[in-house]
């Protein structure tokens, strides 16, 4: 909590005072009562009251005059809040090495299971497209309300070819329309045909469009091929997770790195539950005001009824 005028917080003194001088007033008093012999007479002048009860006026009042003073000086505090409206697209490289079974039981397979996951956590009223990319990128929807069309765009993904990852991020920003909104891009490794990511991602930071990336996959990752005499042999495919940081990096998203499915299920519920939210600083003078009249009112009304008078 911050406060817009800091200041006035100097008057915050005029209560510590008060506090002092009640505290003073009371050893006082208890001093003159030991000294006081005739108890009958101390009785008529100063009456038996119920103990505790006694501080609690004063207490509710040192209270309300606190929380005046914090009003004054108009405290403010960062809030997340759900912005209407909100539209995302899902980015998801179907190259290749997308058939490493490093994670399992493969890296499109996972892929499709941790969409499924951002799907179910995003935000009611956000709108939700999908970009697939390889040698070239293509648009399977556009932001849509109909979160199942976007599972079945996605069901029908097959991997093979290259990595063309910045096209897949210009592709999703003719989508947005320029409306706005944010990217989730999914890969494996790094950029291999198309325009270079890193323009891409400057295009969108243009756009005020975050890219976020998920880095899927192990160091371990191998794929499978066979060559024209039928003969097999395996090529590793580790994640290029440098690449992906800097495109989160140049475009003001987030960089998450996944090595397993469960963990790259749990990164994508995170994103999809921070989609479309946006931190908006709200101000909270109206409710230390209204705690300061309400502990004021408490003290008021439990000196009239315990005691029978104004404070």
């Amino acid at each position: 909590m911050t406060f817009q005028t800091p200041a006035l917080l100097a008057v915050l003194l005029l209560p510590a005072l008060a506090l002092v001088a009640y505290l003073v007033f009371q050893r006082a008093r208890r001093r003159f009562s030991v000294r006081f012999t005739n108890l009958d007479l101390l009785n008529s002048v100063v009456p038996n009251q119920a103990g505790w009860r006694r501080h609690v006026p004063p207490t509710l009042g040192l209270a309300a005059g606190i929380l005046l003073v914090f009003a004054v000086a108009r405290p403010e505090t960062w809030v997340h809040v759900h912005r209407k409206g909100a539209q995302v697209m899902l980015v998801t490289d179907i190259s290749g090495s997308m058939q490493s079974h490093d994670v399992s039981p493969d890296r499109l397979s996972a892929a499709r299971a941790a969409a499924d996951a951002f799907l179910s956590r995003l935000p009611k009223g956000a709108r939700v497209g999908a970009v697939a990319f390889n040698d070239r990128a293509t648009t399977l929807t556009g932001p849509t309300q109909d979160r199942d069309a976007v599972r079945r765009a996605l069901a029908g993904l097959q991997s093979q070819g290259g990595t063309a990852t910045g096209d897949g991020i210009d592709a999703a920003l003719r989508s947005l329309g320029g409306k706005g909104g944010a990217i989730v891009l999914l890969s494996d490794g790094s950029a291999s045909a198309g325009v270079d990511p890193l323009q891409a991602a400057r295009r969108a930071a243009a756009a005020h469009v975050p890219v976020s990336t998920v880095a899927l996959g192990t160091k371990g990752g191998v794929v499978k091929v066979t060559n024209k005499r039928g003969r097999e042999r395996s090529i590793p495919v580790p994640p290029d997770p440098d690449a992906l940081r800097k495109i989160a990096r140049a475009s003001g998203g987030r960089f998450v790195g996944a090595q397993d499915a469960e963990s790259l299920v749990a990164s994508y519920s995170r994103l999809g539950s921070t989609v479309g939210v946006e931190r908006e600083r709200r101000e909270l003078t109206a409710a230390f005001a209204g705690a300061a009249l309400l502990a004021l009112s408490l003290g008021v009304g439990s000196s009239i009824a315990w005691f029978g008078r104004f404070p």
